[in-house]
C-alpha cells in the first residue's frame, strides 16, 4: 500500500442568497450589511492507496471567520453588529483512478460526510442564529489530463445530509426543525504537479478554483416586495 497525505490553504469567501446583510438598515449612519473577505481555511487529507488501485481517504476541512457591518449604529468594543460563521465538514471516501488512455484518466469516489454549519448574526440587542448538523452520503468524479509537466483537472462532488436544523431570531421563539434534508455541491479546476523524492515518496503541489454551494441551511430575511424585515 501507499500512503499519502496533503495540506490545502483555501482562500474562502462566504456569500448569501439573499446577501451579507446583518439587520435591514442600509442607511450611512448604519449600514448593517457586510461583507466576507477571502480568508484562509485549511484542508487536511490523509489516505492509503491498495496494491490493486482502490484507495481510502478521509479529509476535514473547516471555516470559521468573522466580520463587522459597514457602518454600526454604536461605537462598542468589539462592535455590536458582527456576523459570524463557522463550517465544516468531515469525509470518508473510498475512490480508484482509471487510465483511459496516454492522456486522460478518471477518478471516482464515494462515502459519507458528517457536515456542520453556525452562522450567528449579532444586530445590537438582537441575535440572529441558523445552525445545522447532519450526515449523509457523498459520491464524486475527477476528470484528469496531462499537460506539460503535470495535469490539468476538473472535480464535481455532491452530497446530500439529513439531520437537524435550528433557527433562533431574538425576536421570536427558537424554531427547531427535525429530520431536515439538505444538499453540498462542490466544483473545482486547477493544475496539478508533482515530483519524484526517490525512495521517499513524491512531492505534489497544485493550485485551484473552487465553488461550494450549500443549499437551504441558511435562513433569509422575510421580504414584503422589496422591503426585507427582521422578524
Amino acid at each position: 500500500p501507499v500512503w499519502f497525505g496533503a495540506t490545502e490553504a483555501l482562500f474562502a469567501r462566504y456569500y448569501r442568497t439573499d446577501g451579507m446583510r446583518i439587520g435591514t438598515s442600509t442607511s450611512a449612519a448604519s449600514d448593517e450589511r457586510a461583507q466576507f473577505d477571502f480568508n484562509i481555511s485549511p484542508r487536511v487529507t490523509l489516505g492509503v492507496v491498495g496494491q490493486g488501485g482502490l484507495g481510502l481517504r478521509g479529509q476535514w476541512w473547516d471555516y470559521s471567520h468573522v466580520e463587522d457591518a459597514f457602518v454600526s449604529a454604536t461605537t462598542a468594543t468589539p462592535p455590536a453588529q458582527r456576523f459570524a460563521l463557522d463550517a465544516y465538514t468531515v469525509d470518508l471516501e473510498i475512490f480508484e483512478a482509471f487510465q483511459m488512455n496516454s492522456n486522460w484518466s478518471v477518478e471516482l469516489s464515494g462515502g459519507a460526510r458528517h457536515s456542520g454549519f453556525k452562522e450567528q448574526m449579532q444586530d445590537n440587542a438582537e441575535m440572529r442564529l441558523n445552525r445545522f448538523n447532519g450526515v449523509g452520503p457523498i459520491v464524486g468524479i475527477e476528470g484528469r489530463r496531462r499537460f506539460f509537466n503535470g495535469q490539468l483537472y476538473g472535480r464535481l462532488q455532491a452530497a446530500t445530509l439529513f439531520g437537524d436544523k435550528l433557527r433562533d431570531n431574538s425576536s421570536d421563539p427558537p424554531l427547531e426543525l427535525s429530520d431536515t434534508v439538505h444538499s453540498q455541491l462542490e466544483i473545482a479546476v486547477g493544475y496539478r504537479a508533482s515530483r519524484p523524492l526517490g525512495d521517499f515518496g513524491m512531492l505534489s503541489w497544485w493550485g485551484g478554483v473552487e465553488a461550494t454551494e450549500w443549499l437551504a441551511v441558511s435562513s433569509s430575511f422575510n421580504q414584503d416586495g422589496d422591503v426585507f424585515q427582521e422578524d
